[in-house]
């Protein structure tokens, strides 16, 4: 996949229509990795993200991409590959207390008061599977977040989506992440679905209702397990399943030791999917329980 292109897509989808502005861009060209499309603009939304609410009334972005040789990462590691992408988001916040600062990428740790503490958390580990590294620290001006990427070694076509599935329908999605719903609404769109999301569980259960009303009824429902301060999807799908009993569920969590994710269709639900997920195992899941007679 290309970064400088999920840069651009994710700084335009995020930025667009607020007082944020990208103060320079230093992106070389051939900036290649081999990588989840759906998962690293995953990351790189969650972290727009994040300087957008620093900055509630305005400031500069920097975002510098190039091409660097590494033998160890930051805190010493030693790297797998010494050919490395460094991207580099900079803003202009008030930054993160130091006291707080080494705990930013631990899963529920959060300072904010609707926040789940999984954005960071997320971030963290998408970049470790793909054998890459993140890091923050204070700066002089703001917060700075530094992602290093394996870069692909030889120049090759961009992946086709030849294994992607299309299918047609009308999905309910619910997450309490923003960044998240941004990115899931974002690929399911492309599969060639019609979506909605929301944030609650209780949106989740009058937005099923009414379109049972309007006999617009979605033909699947994905539901994330954990939202904090309303109900989550192990309780919404049960209250789905009294109004619909024919409803289409899939169960959505980022830990699968969950009860519900290695016990789903005891809950009501028709398949999992694991979060970060991408476009192809989505594509699928979707195709097997709308489409598939």
């Amino acid at each position: 996949v290309d970064v400088k292109k999920i840069i651009n897509e994710s700084a335009s989808l995020v930025l667009t229509g607020s007082k944020i502005a990208i103060k320079e861009k230093i992106i070389c060209d051939d900036l290649f990795v081999f990588a989840d499309e759906g998962q690293i603009s995953q990351v790189f939304n969650n972290i727009i993200i994040n300087a957008k609410q620093a900055m509630p009334d305005g400031g500069n972005l920097s975002i510098s991409c190039l091409s660097v040789k590494l033998e160890n990462f930051p805190d010493g590691k030693i790297c797998e590959s010494q050919d490395y992408i460094k991207i580099i988001f900079a803003d202009e916040g008030p930054g993160i207390p130091d006291e707080i600062a080494d705990r930013i990428f631990e899963p529920f740790f959060t300072t904010k008061h609707m926040g789940s503490g999984l954005g960071l958390a997320t971030s963290h580990s998408i970049i470790k599977q793909h054998n890459g590294f993140i890091q923050f620290r204070n700066t002089d001006t703001g917060a700075e977040f530094t992602i290093f990427l394996p870069a692909a070694k030889e120049k090759f076509n961009l992946i086709t989506e030849q294994n992607v599935i299309m299918g047609k329908g009308r999905i309910l999605f619910l997450d309490d992440e923003a960044m998240i719903r941004t990115v899931a609404v974002k690929m399911i769109k492309h599969l060639g679905y019609n979506v909605d999301a929301v944030e609650t569980g209780s949106d989740a259960v009058a937005k099923y209702k009414t379109s049972i009303m309007e006999h617009k009824k979605y033909d699947a429902v994905i539901l994330d397990l954990t939202i904090p301060g309303d109900i989550g999807g192990k309780d919404v799908m049960r209250e789905l399943l009294q109004v619909d009993a024919d409803v289409k569920g899939i169960v959505s969590s980022g830990y699968s030791n969950d009860p519900v994710m290695s016990n789903f269709e005891k809950f009501g639900f028709c398949s999992i999917i694991k979060k970060p997920f991408n476009l192809e195992e989505l594509g699928k899941i979707l195709e097997n329980i709308i489409n598939k007679k």
